[in-house]
């Protein structure tokens, strides 16, 4: 969006079914309390969250936004009951939504998928895991409240590993400013069904800012710091506190007539151009 004024593009990098292609890098550093060692301990996240939209009509759009866990370093209790740090990669997560044009409403819904990529066993559930995905929100010029939920179940895996279900619900409260500044908050809320009562429910609050950037030639980049405080969280190796820091890069390309109309499965039909671009 090099056209776009700063504002504009902050809007839309801030959309969780934004109508640009974007790429996130984003490092989490959670403050853990582990009340049966009554102590504290750091664990460090960096993901990357691509989010790519293909048009299929006018009114349509399909919108993928992965989360690829890059590393994740944390502490766990190892089978002699001390604590011990693993590093590795994490389960994949890939939702993929329909999202129809109701602006100013955010709406999409579609399937997300769990991918069993942990390269350890502390890391991930081991298992497929499989549900549905929801977006629902509004927004204005000014502000925007949103929130993308998935849910899943598993399916197949490790026969070694316990099923899994699972929640999580990032939820988006911004507030944009002048010349690309923003303030808010995008925490996620997780819920893991079949772990015991008082393990299950992690939920945060925080503020952030930030400010999205252009550079020469007309590159936008959004950066951002957000800390977050989890009220409510496990009781042993809970996440307390997060730091957290974000660069999102806009893709400076998009499929510009909708794919649908180009395969001649939509009313313009074969041979004629796309009602886009009359």
């Amino acid at each position: 969006m090099p056209d776009a004024s700063l504002g504009a593009v902050d809007r839309e990098l801030e959309n969780p079914i934004s109508h640009t292609w974007q790429l996130k890098l984003q490092s989490n550093t959670y403050v853990l309390d582990i009340d049966s060692f009554n102590t504290h301990r750091v664990e460090q996240k960096l993901q990357f969250q691509p989010l790519i939209t293909i048009p299929l009509t006018d009114q349509l759009r399909i919108v993928t936004r992965p989360t690829i866990p890059l590393l994740d370093d944390k502490p766990y209790k190892d089978s002699d009951g001390s604590l011990a740090r693993v590093t590795a990669f994490g389960d994949i997560e890939f939702p993929v939504v329909l999202a129809p044009a109701t602006d100013p409403w955010l709406l999409a819904a579609g399937p997300t998928f769990v991918l069993p990529t942990a390269g350890s066993t502390q890391i991930g559930k081991g298992k497929w895991q499989a549900g549905p995905a929801g977006v629902f929100g509004y927004r204005t010029h000014d502000w925007q409240a949103a929130f993308f939920a998935q849910q899943w179940w598993s399916f197949a895996g490790s026969g070694r590993r316990p099923p899994a279900s699972q929640l999580k619900v990032q939820y988006f409260l911004t507030w944009f400013l002048q010349d690309g500044w923003s303030i808010g908050m995008s925490p996620n809320v997780t819920v893991n069904w079949k772990a015991s009562e008082g393990q299950r429910l992690t939920f945060p609050v925080g503020l952030g800012v930030g400010k999205t950037v252009r550079f020469a030639g007309g590159h936008d980049v959004k950066l951002a710091l957000q800390v977050q405080y989890m009220p409510i969280r496990p009781d042993d190796f809970g996440q307390q506190l997060n730091v957290q820091l974000s660069i999102t890069p806009v893709i400076p390309f998009r499929v510009k007539h909708p794919v649908l109309d180009l395969l001649g499965l939509t009313k313009s039909g074969p041979g004629e151009p796309p009602a886009s671009s009359k």
